[in-house]
């Protein structure tokens, strides 16, 4: 799970906030972190971008679905 990305990716401040139901472990990769990966490792920060953007799609189908749905 992630949260925060779009922060990360257009250097904006986070606007979601999150509770976890247990106890978590969270990592995490400021900007500047992860500016320094894509410089030292550009292929592990096409990965991570790789994997943002399919959460993020997936995000976007099911909260259309969801909105679909209300419409009825």
């Amino acid at each position: 799970m992630t949260f925060g990305e779009a922060a990360l990716l257009h250097g904006g401040t986070r606007t979601a906030d999150v509770t976890a139901d247990t106890d978590v472990e969270c990592l995490v990769l400021d900007t500047a972190a992860f500016e320094r990966l894509e410089a030292g490792q550009p292929r592990l920060a096409a990965l991570l971008l790789h994997n943002l953007l399919r959460q993020s799609a997936e995000t976007v189908a099911r909260l259309t679905a969801e909105v679909a749905a209300l419409e009825g």
